[in-house]
């Protein structure tokens, strides 16, 4: 017996609907759940990591906090202000569905991305309103400074669709991109992140420039950045050992790095979680944002009234020995010469070694540089080479063919 259309459109209909329901029924039961694992109960468990002792060596992004002097309490305050000045991007939830999917959370897969955004929100913030800058309050967020207001800067990153440097138009990047080969719902990695990053079209008042091969390369930054005419933020990735954490060797490196002047941080792990560091605390400490904790999506127009929600009061930090070796160190670069004396300051405290970085040829002292710095890219065909006739040579007298 033949079913009349009307009878197949109504169970069509029906199926839609049902399917419908019970796609808003399991973003209900998601959403409720990311509330619960990341929510703000978490930041309780901060408490016992926020202790600070006096006269302890104290950095945030190149800024010094300690003193000796009887004014220590005074210093600690302007601390605390510059900490919470920074902005801190976190999960969320309620979202519209993302791109290509039917999620409306990140919780669990985007805190690389949070990380990520947060030390790009650093860098403009450094750019469009100084390092000195602080946020006070709900009364500070229209004031202009460089043309630039905090919450215009905050709106970037923001839940809605339109939102340049926002979580839904990095997935619109990632979905269209072949070459990311990443969607909703993926790990992204600070190299991964950051390419996406790249691609947004507001950055025209920024370059991005990421180290992957250990060779910070001089004549690229500069025609990356139109000769230095555009402001850049170079960010180099680096293995800190091979066991779970950071080898104790470089322990320092990472303490000393948060006394340069440009830093804009370092993007680290600590069990499979990404965080953002920031500062460091009594040479043995690292101060950090935790993107871990679920805020409900906020909509675009209510961000100037409710922008302390993208700053923290926890004052978080820990011990630098419980961070995985995987890192992103951040610093943003002016000109020329804040490229040089950026590369300088990185050989004083060993990260890199110069190779013909300037006119004269200098080369630094360091052996073993964690990156290094060259004038231009060097030529690598004819070392390729010369392994290549070494390797044929001793698979010819060991009895073997090289492939």
């Amino acid at each position: 017996m033949k079913r009349s259309s009307s009878s197949s459109t109504m169970d069509s209909d029906q199926m839609q609907s049902a399917s419908t329901s019970s796609m808003a029924l399991r973003q209900l039961i998601d959403n409720q759940l990311y509330s619960f694992i990341y929510g703000k109960w978490r930041l309780d468990y901060y408490n016992k990591s926020n202790r600070y002792h006096k006269n302890a060596p104290l950095w945030l992004l190149g800024q010094p906090y300690f003193t000796t002097r009887s004014d220590d309490e005074a210093l600690f305050s302007e601390y605390l202000l510059d900490y919470y000045s920074r902005i801190w991007l976190t999960y969320r939830t309620k979202l519209s569905p993302l791109p290509d999917s039917n999620k409306t959370s990140d919780c669990g897969w985007g805190c690389t991305l949070r990380t990520c955004q947060m030390m790009l929100a650093q860098t403009l913030t450094q750019i469009w309103l100084g390092r000195d800058w602080r946020f006070s309050g709900d009364k500070e967020r229209n004031v202009l400074i460089n043309g630039v207001s905090h919450y215009e800067i905050v709106s970037l990153f923001g839940d809605s669709v339109g939102c340049e440097l926002g979580l839904y138009r990095l997935m619109s990047i990632a979905n269209g991109s072949s070459s990311h080969q990443r969607a909703v719902g993926s790990w992204f990695s600070p190299s991964n992140a950051f390419a996406l990053i790249s691609e947004c079209s507001l950055l025209h008042s920024l370059r991005i420039y990421s180290v992957n091969d250990g060779m910070l390369i001089e004549s690229e930054v500069d025609e990356l950045s139109n000769q230095f005419r555009i402001p850049i933020l170079v960010i180099v990735h680096l293995q800190l050992g091979c066991a779970s954490t950071v080898n104790q060797c470089y322990h320092q490196h990472l303490i000393k790095f948060f006394s340069m002047q440009n830093s804009v941080g370092i993007i680290g792990g600590h069990k499979r979680r990404s965080l953002y560091f920031i500062g460091s605390y009594n040479n043995d400490s690292l101060i950090y944002l935790d993107p871990h904790i679920a805020h409900e999506a906020m909509p675009a127009e209510q961000i100037p009234q409710q922008c302390n929600q993208f700053h923290c009061n926890k004052f978080t930090k820990m011990s630098v020995d419980q961070i995985e070796p995987g890192c992103s160190l951040g610093f943003v670069v002016l000109s020329r010469l804040h490229y040089r004396s950026s590369i300088d300051f990185l050989v004083s405290v060993r990260f890199t070694r110069i190779i013909d970085v300037c006119a004269d040829d200098r080369k630094s002292a360091n052996q073993q540089p964690l990156f290094v710095a060259y004038s231009s890219r060097p030529e690598l065909v004819n070392a390729r080479s010369d392994v290549s006739s070494v390797s044929s040579s001793t698979a010819a007298q060991l009895g073997f063919e090289l492939i």
